[in-house]
């Protein structure tokens, strides 16, 4: 048997004796607190959270991981499957809508007039019936709509090619793998089947892909899931709309007993006029209206300089570059967090005078 006094800290233990000594013509027990007695606070210290997002331009394309395109499999079904294409639309998944900052949710997509954009109210929509791609670029047919950006950018490669896959507009729909080498699919291997243009091959004939048009009955079990494809396409297509909608779900679980601040990785001040940056508050009210704003309306156009936005947010947190009122860090005390939510490696376009990778000092190189 442990006994307790083996493990309390000998202060403690002298404390008790004191305490003993002090009342030794009582003998009732008493609840022991819960926290050392000399620091109880009247409110605990909320933690501050700064929060970065990369808004470099390979986050607005509709692939993911970057093989997708160096194997070729932008005219082969391999775009056309979660297995290969990870941010392609998975049958198994429920594409659940995002939130808006009082916690409410956005609106399902209408199959037969989805938004090109979930996030833009004057979005254009699609007729996922009739009009779907799995792809849009400026040598695409039809291209990318006016006004938006390409979801794949790679020269000639975003291209159709006569001998692949036809990327034009029709129905809905994936392709469901039914081979027998799932741990060859993206290895550029001559048995990696993300290559394949059509469902036929394998042994004897056999079929490796199925082609799943989007209706009514053609979910899991039979189910409708044209409600479930409308909510990817709007919400989750690229990898930027993936990173909005996730973001702000887990966010929506946060509240005022979270200080919340926001940045872009590619701005290099600190400047919350904008869209661009939000200096860290309670996440509450008009400063949490305010992220969600920042975090819905960003457009990715930019470079990756990612080892000088985690710099910019060391040198927040020590009280470099925001004094005073704005300062972050209120107690000594006090937990501070960076989450940095990014889709690849940094790069050191972007980085110029003191937005670089620096020390405390604002000098000093970190180093890679």
């Amino acid at each position: 048997m442990i006994r307790l006094s083996t493990l309390l800290p000998v202060s403690l233990r002298l404390f008790a004796l004191v305490l003993a000594a002090a009342t030794s013509c009582s003998h009732a027990l008493t609840d022991l607190a819960q926290a050392p007695i000399p620091f109880l606070l009247a409110s605990p210290v909320k933690p501050n959270l700064m929060f970065i997002l990369d808004d470099s331009g390979s986050m607005q394309w509709s692939y993911l991981g970057d093989e997708v395109v160096a194997n070729q499999y932008t005219n082969t079904i391999g775009y056309r499957n979660s297995l290969c294409n990870k941010v392609y639309y998975n049958p198994q998944v429920r594409y659940e809508p995002p939130l808006n900052p009082d916690g409410s949710s956005y609106p399902p997509q209408n199959f037969n007039a989805a938004r090109y954009d979930g996030f833009r109210a004057d979005s254009v929509t699609v007729d996922l019936g009739s009009e779907f791609m799995a792809w849009r670029s400026t040598a695409s047919d039809p291209p990318t709509p006016i006004g938006y950006r390409p979801d794949c950018w790679a020269g000639m490669q975003c291209s159709e090619q006569a001998d692949g896959l036809p990327n034009r507009p029709g129905p809905a729909h994936y392709f469901v793998y039914g081979g027998n080498q799932p741990d060859r699919l993206g290895d550029n291997s001559a048995d990696d089947h993300c290559k394949d243009v059509g469902e036929g091959g394998g042994a004897q004939g056999s079929r490796r892909w199925t082609r799943i048009q989007v209706g009514a009955r053609s979910g899991p079990g039979g189910s409708d899931e044209r409600q479930n494809f409308a909510n990817w396409f709007s919400y989750y297509r690229t990898r930027m709309l993936t990173m909005k909608t996730a973001v702000g779900r887990a966010f929506g679980q946060l509240d005022s007993n979270f200080r919340v601040g926001f940045s872009l990785a590619s701005e290099p001040g600190t400047d919350g006029s904008g869209n661009r940056f939000l200096k860290i508050a309670d996440f509450s009210g008009e400063h949490r209206k305010r992220f969600y704003d920042r975090l819905y309306g960003v457009t990715p156009v930019a470079s990756t300089p990612l080892r000088a936005a985690l710099s910019k947010a060391g040198q927040l947190y020590a009280g470099k570059l925001l004094t005073g009122a704005d300062d972050p860090v209120q107690y000594s005390c006090q937990r501070n967090y960076t989450i940095l939510s990014t889709d690849g490696n940094w790069n050191s376009e972007g980085e110029y005078g003191a937005f670089r990778p620096l020390q405390v000092d604002g000098r000093t190189l970190v180093g890679n």
